[in-house]
């Protein structure tokens, strides 16, 4: 069942891409909702495998960052294209390192229950 939510998953990221790409606005934002809502829906039915877990709450992170991107950039294109302070990337950024982090800390973890076997 997950593996279908997981294709549909692609589409809906997919369109809000290409949307944000051609500009059109109406569509990319209106798509951010189901997006993230598909990816919250996998991370809930993947909570018992931690691995997956993990990795499908990076993707969450990351559509988000990329949702506040694209709504920056369609909503006040000028700041978000030479932004004179950290107004816009600030949230963007913290969902990017909230990703990266939990990946980060995740494999750490991995790494030093393996060496600790060993030793």
């Amino acid at each position: 069942m997950v593996r279908k939510f997981e294709n549909a998953h692609i589409l809906l990221w997919l369109l809000k891409d290409m949307a944000w790409y051609m500009g059109w606005k109406t569509l990319g934002t209106s798509m951010i909702i189901p997006t993230v809502a598909v990816a919250l829906f996998i991370a809930y039915f993947q909570r018992h495998h931690i691995s997956k877990l993990v990795h499908h709450i990076s993707v969450v992170c990351w559509i988000s960052a990329n949702s506040i991107w694209m709504l920056s950039e369609f909503w006040s294109p000028e700041e978000a294209r030479f932004p004179s302070d950290w107004t816009i990337k600030t949230p963007t950024l913290i969902f990017f390192f909230a990703g990266t982090g939990i990946l980060i800390s995740y494999y750490s973890f991995l790494l030093w229950k393996r060496i600790s076997k060993k030793g």
